[in-house]
């Protein structure tokens, strides 16, 4: 639920987001529920520290076709993963998760309409799927586990950090599980 200015995590796990006067994302019209809408000023901090090894970040978003860096969900560049936008390519969208160089897997989404990513960690490989169909696998992955850096939404993970935040977009439903 990110309605509002604690997005509450549906789960007993109690992963709420929270939204603040100077990181404040507003409601929007969403593809599951509402989402929020970020306008390059914006992020949700998450009280998900967990260290994780094996797992899948599924999420819904809409992008405006902005691009720059952006992020939809962020938990450290280098030693966690990323999900978004990384560089200048129109309709690109890509995943890294403690990979060697390069750094992440990309899947070509169109931008301006309504997609559900997912991006999941199984032992050395990751892989990253876009609205059912489009695919992309790295088996560059190290097998140490993620760092204990903070899980945001929309922005880039360090806490306070104004980078790469999502500029003219939306997201919706955002989950986070173990496999």
């Amino acid at each position: 639920d990110l309605t509002t200015s604690t997005t509450n995590d549906s789960t007993s796990n109690g992963y709420d987001g929270t939204k603040t006067a100077a990181d404040n994302p507003v409601e929007a019209t969403g593809k599951i529920w509402k989402a929020q809408s970020f306008d390059g000023n914006d992020r949700i901090g998450t009280n998900l520290t967990t260290a994780l090894t094996d797992f899948t970040v599924e999420i819904w978003f809409k992008d405006t076709g902005t691009t720059a860096y952006e992020r939809l969900v962020d938990k450290s560049y280098n030693t966690g993963f990323w999900l978004g936008r990384d560089g200048s390519a129109a309709n690109t969208w890509k995943s890294g998760i403690r990979e060697a160089s390069p750094y992440g897997i990309s899947i070509s989404l169109t931008d301006g309409s309504w997609h559900q990513i997912a991006t999941i960690r199984s032992g050395t490989t990751h892989y990253l799927y876009g609205d059912g169909g489009a695919v992309s696998n790295s088996n560059t992955v190290t097998g140490t586990a993620l760092d204990n850096t903070t899980l945001a939404i929309g922005a880039w993970g360090a806490s306070g950090s104004t980078q790469q935040r999502l500029n003219g977009g939306s997201i919706d439903e955002v989950r986070v599980s173990n496999i």
